[in-house]
């Protein structure tokens, strides 16, 4: 996880200490007073201080002892009470929205709730509502534990201000002011964050990237979108536009995108051109296991990656061929990006890498060691992520954790006062 911040002794940053105490103990728990005051710098005083507040607030827990190197009692260890508080995760897209409720620890307390736009073109900031009021209903956590609400949508977003800007396909959410909205009726802070940075960020805090500061993480899904690491925080650029990894150019005379360049990555390993690539090549006469599959009463026969997945693996070539070509263009890909940022890792995440991973992950890799940049291409591991399809919500979750732990009064009377 993120290093440890040394604190400083002085009276005027008490804040500042209190959350680099927690920090430590979220991050290293279990974890001793001593412990924490040799890595952070602080006085044993301050630190006892500091702990028995959080104690007293249940933020943290007593979780057994361990023994003393030297003479003395053995020492009591520390680590996060993760039942103190919780947050409400939602993710979207177009046809859909998952809410759920989880603890400090990210663990989902029920099962999430989700709405689907249900016969309309897409779902609407009211359905996005009334799931979280329903996702708090099904969990039966007493609300006023719940100290936050992130929510991970697609862009592009105003995350200062928590508005969604103009998002392509979501007639509706241009200009929605969702950070108002929520904190209005719920009366918790809102956090607000592109869909790949939000499953980048679960995978730094719980997944395959906990001890990794410098990842990129590649989200394959209808669009192609990235999150990037450096040096153990969220990389968003000069205007929290960095990561569009779907719209690096693998083709200069390549298609026009809809973001105007050409050739982007995203219209080559985008699930949603996928499927029109197959359904057309079986509608034009195409021999492949693929078709064996298929549902002939619907038009598009229910086609799925699991589908095609099949079928390549059982030898069929026009299916091995579509995967091919998908790994080709995420491998370019992914090559820019081991070229640009020199990662230790590249994740992969989102319905391609579910699907496919055993079919996909490995060409990708060997594209990377093959056509990467010197040292960059040597160190750099690609994986698929830990997470998989869990990792939208958690990272949604995390948002609200991730403030807890830095500003560790946030929501603290609340908790407080639900837990008497």
């Amino acid at each position: 996880m993120d290093g440890i911040r040394s604190g400083s002794n002085m009276s005027d940053v008490r804040g500042v200490n209190r959350s680099i105490v927690f920090e430590a103990i979220r991050n290293l728990g279990p974890i001793s007073r001593s412990e924490i005051a040799v890595m952070t710098k602080l006085t044993p005083t301050t630190i006892t201080k500091i702990v028995n507040e959080l104690l007293r607030e249940r933020l943290i827990m007593e979780s057994g002892k361990e023994g003393n190197p030297g003479p003395g009692r053995n020492r009591i260890l520390l680590r996060l009470n993760p039942k103190a508080a919780y947050v409400v995760g939602v993710g979207f897209d177009r046809t859909g929205i998952t809410t759920a409720v989880t603890d400090l620890d990210a663990h989902v307390v029920s099962g999430p709730e989700v709405r689907i736009s249900a016969g309309r073109e897409v779902v609407s900031p009211l359905d996005l509502m009334a799931s979280i009021r329903n996702a708090i209903h099904l969990s039966k956590v007493d609300r006023q534990k719940i100290i936050g609400i992130g929510v991970a949508a697609p862009g592009p977003l105003d995350v200062a201000r928590g508005i969604i800007e103009s998002p392509p396909n979501l007639k509706g959410w241009t200009g929605v002011k969702l950070r108002e909205m929520v904190e209005d009726e719920f009366g918790v802070p809102m956090y607000l964050e592109n869909d790949a940075n939000a499953c980048a960020l679960a995978e730094r805090w719980f997944g395959c990237a906990t001890n990794v500061s410098n990842f990129v993480y590649i989200r394959t899904t209808s669009g192609i979108g990235g999150g990037v690491f450096i040096g153990g925080e969220l990389y968003r650029g000069e205007t929290g536009g960095a990561g569009e990894i779907g719209h690096i150019t693998i083709d200069i005379n390549g298609p026009r995108c809809e973001c105007g360049n050409r050739g982007c990555v995203e219209l080559y390993a985008s699930t949603s051109l996928i499927m029109r690539r197959v359904i057309n090549a079986i509608q034009g006469g195409q021999t492949t296991r693929i078709a064996d599959f298929l549902d002939t009463h619907s038009e598009s026969g229910g086609l799925s990656l699991e589908m095609i997945g099949k079928a390549a693996r059982e030898g069929d070539e026009f299916a091995k061929q579509v995967i091919s070509e998908v790994a080709g263009a995420l491998g370019v890909a992914a090559v820019n990006a081991v070229n640009l940022f020199n990662p230790e890792l590249v994740v992969f995440g989102g319905e391609l890498s579910d699907a496919w991973d055993d079919l996909l992950i490995r060409p990708i890799a060997e594209i990377v060691r093959d056509r990467g940049w010197g040292d960059s291409a040597r160190i750099v591991r690609v994986v698929r992520g830990a997470l998989g399809k869990e990792a939208l919500i958690i990272g949604a979750a995390t948002m609200a954790i991730r403030e807890l732990v830095r500003r560790p009064t946030l929501g603290v009377s609340r908790a407080l006062v639900a837990g008497r």
